[in-house]
C-alpha cells in the first residue's frame, strides 16, 4: 500500500509577480524561447524564496534571471562564451494578453 505524498504549498509573492513582466522579457530575448524562459523564472523565483534581506527585490531577481539565462544559452549553444546568441528571425513569437 502505497502513501500519497502532499506536495509543500510554495508561497506565493507579491515582490515576483510585481516584477514578473519584466523578468520573463528579459529571459525571453536572452534565450529566444518561451519555455526556456519560464524555466529561467521557476529557478530564479526558487532563489527569491531562499534569499533574505534583500535590499532592492527587482534589481536581484533581474540579475539572477540574467545569469541563469546566460548559463542556460552558454549551455545549450555548446558551453562557449563565444557563441553568438540566436538570431531574431528564430524566436517564437509569444501573446501576451491586454
Amino acid at each position: 500500500m502505497s502513501a500519497t505524498r502532499e506536495r509543500p504549498a510554495v508561497p506565493s509573492s507579491p515582490a515576483f509577480e510585481a516584477v514578473r513582466g519584466r523578468l520573463f522579457a528579459v529571459a525571453y530575448r536572452m534565450l529566444g524561447s518561451a519555455s526556456d524562459a519560464e524555466d529561467v523564472l521557476q529557478d530564479a523565483y526558487r532563489r527569491w524564496i531562499d534569499a533574505d534581506g534583500v535590499r532592492d527585490p527587482e534589481a536581484f531577481l533581474v540579475r539572477v534571471v540574467t545569469g541563469r539565462a546566460s548559463t542556460s544559452w552558454m549551455l545549450r549553444a555548446g558551453g562557449g562564451p563565444t557563441q553568438e546568441p540566436p538570431p531574431a528571425w528564430r524566436a517564437e513569437r509569444v501573446s501576451r494578453p491586454g
